[in-house]
């Protein structure tokens, strides 16, 4: 039985040796082919999402965001959500920008609007200041054939006058 034992025991130190010989080969094989096929790739999409996070936050709108049909992951749907974002906001600065166009128009033609609008107050201030002109003339002129009517009048006074009294001197004589 002791035998039995004996070998029992070599057999487990055997094997406790071999398990701490090949237990750290092996959990260092495994964790290279994990890093190699799950860390590099994840750590390359994430690079590529947070160039695509940098660019936006840069400013620059205008880049193609490629989405591949294998990016079906979080960080896939994070640069589809990204492009969806981009093309959003390339409309909004569409509208904007088109919006300032309508604003620079209408400007534009309510500046025209106004410059007509005080052509036309200049001509009808000329037209008024003729109507005043014309209207002291017809003052002036009222005033002066007023004068030559009373002339008239006193002229015509004294020839009635002057006929009656021939009138009356004819008819003494006579």
């Amino acid at each position: 039985v002791e035998t039995e034992a004996k070998k029992d025991v070599d057999r487990s130190r055997f094997l406790v040796f071999m398990g701490m010989l090949f237990g750290p080969l092996t959990a260092v094989t495994f964790g290279s082919y994990f890093s190699r096929t799950i860390a590099k790739p994840l750590g390359a999409r994430i690079e590529r999402v947070v160039a695509v996070a940098e660019q936006i936050s840069a400013g620059d709108l205008s880049m193609e965001i490629d989405v591949t049909g294998s990016d079906k992951n979080e960080t896939g749907k994070l640069l589809l959500a990204f492009k969806k974002m981009t093309k959003s906001l390339n409309a909004l600065i569409g509208q904007v920008q088109q919006s300032g166009i309508q604003i620079t128009t209408s400007s534009t033609q309510i500046a025209a609007s106004g410059k007509q609008l005080e052509a036309t107050m200049t001509e009808q201030v000329a037209a008024t200041n003729e109507v005043v002109a014309t209207a002291k003339e017809i003052a002036a002129t009222s005033a002066q054939l007023l004068a030559a009517m009373q002339d008239v009048a006193e002229v015509s006074e004294e020839t009635a006058t002057a006929a009656s009294q021939s009138q009356s001197e004819l008819a003494r004589m006579e």
